[in-house]
């Protein structure tokens, strides 16, 4: 074998190895991008799925405040104690709303404003008090919470988001609840 074959011969190792560094440098570094995005994603859900519960812990306390004092229901506990809880709530609902706003996109953190003024007014309604008549207590109203809105919103955050639900979707997985079904009559 001559030089030359030999030169060509270590050339096209050296061109195989030099390909290969690039290859596998340009995996990583796809794989690592990927990771980061799915945990971001993940720390989403997250709070996605925190402040929902808050609300919905929120709501129920209102609506139990309401029904006792309209007698629908029998009392379980003075309204005292439950507007206590109803105020821890409503600070861990602060506290899971400012996570959505840091990790959540434009829409997301709109339709969480939206779904924190419904909110209020359920608080508003279960307290006897209304923006309309902040004496007395309101006529009882439907207050359909836009969590439909939230829901769709939270969904467009990535590749991430979608491996998470294909995951809850899965056969044999416990279907979602439909959040846009949610309605409260108070």
């Amino acid at each position: 074998m001559g030089t030359g074959e030999q030169l060509v011969t270590i050339a096209a190792v050296l061109l195989g190895a030099l390909t290969t560094h690039v290859t596998n440098h340009l995996m990583e570094r796809n794989r690592m991008k990927y990771q980061l995005t799915t945990r971001w994603d993940d720390k989403k859900l997250d709070a996605y799925d925190g402040y929902v519960d808050r609300v919905r812990s929120c709501i129920f306390l209102a609506v139990q405040l309401y029904e006792t004092k309209e007698g629908l229901r029998e009392r379980e506990q003075p309204d005292a104690e439950i507007l206590a809880e109803m105020k821890e709530a409503g600070h861990l609902r602060g506290h899971a709303f400012e996570r959505v706003m840091l990790l959540g996109g434009d829409g997301v953190v709109e339709a969480a404003h939206d779904l924190n003024a419904a909110v209020a007014q359920v608080d508003w309604q279960a307290n006897g008090k209304n923006r309309r008549n902040p004496g007395g207590l309101a006529r009882p109203q439907p207050c359909r919470l836009p969590l439909g809105q939230l829901v769709p919103r939270s969904r467009s955050c990535g590749p991430g988001c979608q491996r998470q639900r294909d995951r809850r979707t899965a056969p044999g997985a416990r279907p979602p609840a439909s959040a846009s079904s949610l309605r409260l009559m108070t």
